[in-house]
């Protein structure tokens, strides 16, 4: 291994110690798509920052082998092609690495190739990818109702409330185009739900980084507010980062988000997922077996029985978006709370905290391993 080669091993083994890992991947894959973000002293000075941010001085104290006088610049240059976060706070930038999802990944989106688009799927679907995913004891994402299938009468929580989480944010308010939907037209594949594009929202340190990185578009919180309701008629699902003052809120359909596909692929996907509702049929009789929830439920959550003709709601999949709700016209389906509300971290830091402290080791993703095949087992034989 040449010594450009071995700084890009050392940086994917430092990001495998952060909150969120990033497993070493036999195909290679790994490397590749860090090749794709940084050049090799980019790859090196990335070694040395951490998912917690620091400014510009901590770094600059735990640096070696480079001239700390262009450690500023080199920053700016990694902020900018995705591979680092960054925000400013009392004129004082801070800087930290973000995991590859949700994080390096979303901010590529116009550093895309077909290459890094191959690589990454072959990346996010291998074992050793999805058990680190699937095993940080904490979701990053989670989904809320949106506001047509919910009512007073559910007492929904603040954080459960777009408008509310609107109202509460700080700003700035970055509008970008949805990466998911991006890398789906690379692949030869339009979005079946919408053909707009400026759909997902990111809010406060977030919106900040995506300005230094020269990616999005600021708007004020009306717009943000009329195009998280035009998501919402579109069928789209609201999923906010997963703390009380979340940093984004994407609007994914089922056909390109790559979080919601493997959400579909999973025998019990709610055991990864975090979300306070769930949809049921309250009105039997009054199911007319029309198909309009089935059609617009994101996760294939909802058939059709064989017996009777009505809908029937696989719990273990159902995310409890609401969009089944919205759509039905007898008004047969609603939205329950679950038996155990979640209640999310508080923020950011927070959230990557829990994260950090509910990381499975070895024995952890083993045994994640053979729930995986005991739930996908059981799943087939219908026991």
């Amino acid at each position: 291994m040449t010594k450009n080669e071995s700084v890009y091993r050392e940086l994917q083994q430092h990001l495998d110690k952060q909150a969120v890992s990033y497993p070493a991947a036999k195909d290679g894959s790994d490397i590749r798509i860090l090749k794709h973000i940084f050049d090799p002293d980019e790859a090196k000075l990335a070694t040395f920052l951490s998912w917690e941010f620091q400014n510009i001085q901590e770094i600059q104290n735990k640096v070696k082998g480079f001239d700390k006088s262009i450690i500023p610049d080199m920053l700016q240059k990694m902020l900018e092609k995705g591979g680092i976060e960054g925000h400013e706070k009392e004129g004082v930038r801070y800087y930290c690495n973000p995991p590859l999802v949700v994080g390096m990944y979303e901010l590529q989106l116009f550093r895309l190739s077909k290459g890094f688009v191959r690589d990454f799927r072959r990346y996010t679907r291998s074992k050793e990818f999805g058990l680190s995913w699937l095993g940080t004891g904490a979701s990053q994402m989670r989904t809320i109702p949106i506001e047509k299938a919910v009512t007073v009468k559910h007492q929904v929580a603040t954080f459960d409330q777009v408008d509310q989480l609107l109202d509460q944010a700080e700003g700035p308010f970055v509008i970008v185009p949805c990466i998911c939907r991006e890398k789906s037209e690379i692949q030869g594949h339009s979005c079946k739900v919408t053909d707009r594009k400026e759909t997902c929202l990111a809010l406060g340190d977030t919106a900040q980084s995506i300005l230094l990185t020269k990616q999005g578009r600021t708007i004020d919180r009306e717009e943000a507010r009329d195009i998280l309701n035009q998501n919402q008629k579109e069928g789209l699902i609201l999923q906010p980062s997963n703390a009380q003052s979340p940093e984004f809120i994407c609007s994914c359909c089922g056909c390109c988000c790559g979080i919601l596909n493997i959400h579909k692929k999973l025998p019990k996907p709610l055991d990864y997922w975090s979300t306070n509702f769930v949809a049921v049929l309250e009105d039997e009789e009054a199911c007319t077996a029309c198909g309009a929830c089935a059609k617009r439920c994101q996760v294939d959550a909802i058939i059709f029985s064989d017996i009777n003709g009505i809908a029937i709601i696989n719990n273990d999949k159902c995310l409890g978006c609401g969009q089944c709700v919205a759509v039905c016209p007898t008004n047969a389906l609603k939205l329950i709370k679950t038996k155990k509300v979640q209640i999310p971290p508080l923020d950011r830091d927070a959230l990557y905290s829990k994260i950090y402290s509910k990381k499975k080791g070895t024995v952890g993703k083993t045994l994640l391993a053979g729930k995986f095949i005991f739930d996908t087992l059981k799943q087939r034989t219908g026991k």
